[in-house]
């Protein structure tokens, strides 16, 4: 099922009125409109995949969603187009999956994770876990001689 959060059903059919009435009738696609941080970080990390499609634009090129960030950090995968700098910190196929923007590539791809078994999900959702590839402590001495090195050249 695709839990949308973050919007309701009626505002996505305002927008998009010619899916309206499938959506309604739909019981795998269900829209919690907007939740709390903390709630919403619960639902994520339940999930077996977050998928995070954005358009291209200069916000989005310019960093890396926040959204991705928490998902990886409660260890879910993310299913996501190339946007920003993301793949630089995720590993293609694991921690994230990539989306092309053509269709039926993505829809194959949205099937694929689908047929994964259920314990491999929850193994790979352990090793991204594990991974802590957001972890202040994978950064800490970096960042730490970098300042030092500021604070020498001031």
């Amino acid at each position: 099922c695709f839990q949308i959060v973050g919007i309701t059903l009626e505002d996505y059919s305002t927008c998009i009125p010619r899916h309206g009435e499938v959506l309604k009738k739909s019981k795998c696609i269900i829209f919690y409109g907007r939740r709390s941080h903390k709630d919403t970080l619960q639902m994520l990390e339940k999930a077996d995949y977050m998928i995070n499609y954005r358009d291209s634009n200069l916000m989005t090129e310019a960093g890396m969603s926040t959204k991705v960030v928490e998902s990886i950090s409660v260890g879910t995968p993310v299913v996501t187009n190339e946007i920003g700098d993301t793949f630089l910190y995720l590993k293609d196929g694991v921690s994230g999956i990539r989306l092309t923007g053509q269709s039926d590539e993505d829809v194959k791809t949205i099937k694929k994770l689908c047929e994964i078994s259920a314990d491999e999900r929850k193994n790979n959702k352990e090793k991204i876990r594990e991974n802590g590839t957001f972890s202040i402590e994978r950064y800490k001495n970096q960042m730490s001689e970098f300042l030092i090195a500021v604070k020498e050249k001031s």
